[in-house]
């Protein structure tokens, strides 16, 4: 199982709060900060969970 995360929030704050968790927790993590960026990264990555 994969454990890349596709994190797309613009919020700068929340988006930082939750790329520290998950990456605390062992993930690696893509973050966009619009969905433009996020629908990109999903289509180029293959990532175990989406999370908008």
């Amino acid at each position: 199982m994969s454990r890349l995360i596709l994190l797309v929030e613009d919020d700068a704050d929340t988006a930082d709060y939750v790329l520290k968790g998950l990456r605390e927790e062992g993930f690696t993590v893509e973050h966009a900060a619009d969905g433009r960026g996020g629908l990109y990264l999903a289509t180029a990555s293959q990532n175990g969970l989406n999370t908008v």
